[in-house]
């Protein structure tokens, strides 16, 4: 459990929390949220916007990268409550995280080890297909040498023509293959 100003303040932090990020409670006391976030992140209109919608009362809840005191990337599962008085002003922002990093980087494995088996399994349906294009071609290919062979060896001008018709049929075949 943590514990924010309406401007991002750190105002009390539990134990647990001060653990998951790595730092002494008196170390985070009176800092501001963005200790816990990148620079790029912290710089951008989304941040920005995030704190404005606490400040407007909006309940915010999901899986939110943080950074610890190491540099490391921290996931948390949290709840940020904004409190509100008697007079519908919100005075503070009280939140509620579970360290969910493990869970995170398990699920992000998973997907990874997905994407590699979906990979291989289209390099292997290529391999295949491939095998198979080449097969197709090895056969006329073969033809083709044979009817050369008989060509040369042969003294009958009917035959050679007739060899060279088979040539050119089996020349079509590869090209409606490759085509």
């Amino acid at each position: 459990i943590i514990e924010f100003d309406t401007n991002g303040i750190i105002q009390s932090v539990n134990n647990n929390f001060s653990d998951i990020v790595g730092y002494t409670r008196d170390e985070i006391l009176g800092q501001h949220h963005h200790i816990f976030v990148d620079k790029k992140y912290r710089d951008s209109g989304e941040y920005h916007n995030f704190w404005k919608s606490l400040r407007e009362g909006e309940f915010l809840t999901g899986e939110y990268k943080r950074i610890d005191r190491l540099g490391n990337s921290v996931w948390i599962r949290g709840t940020y409550n904004p409190v509100i008085d008697s007079r519908g002003n919100v005075i503070k922002i009280i939140k509620y995280a579970l360290d969910v990093t493990t869970n995170k980087i398990y699920h992000q494995r998973v997907i990874k080890d997905q994407e590699i088996i979906h990979t291989q399994s289209k390099m292997a349906a290529l391999g295949q297909m491939a095998a198979g294009i080449a097969h197709e071609i090895n056969n006329p290919l073969a033809a083709i040498m044979t009817l050369i062979d008989e060509s040369r060896i042969s003294s009958n001008k009917d035959n050679i023509h007739k060899y060279l018709d088979e040539v050119q049929d089996q020349t079509m075949r590869i090209k409606g293959i490759i085509n």
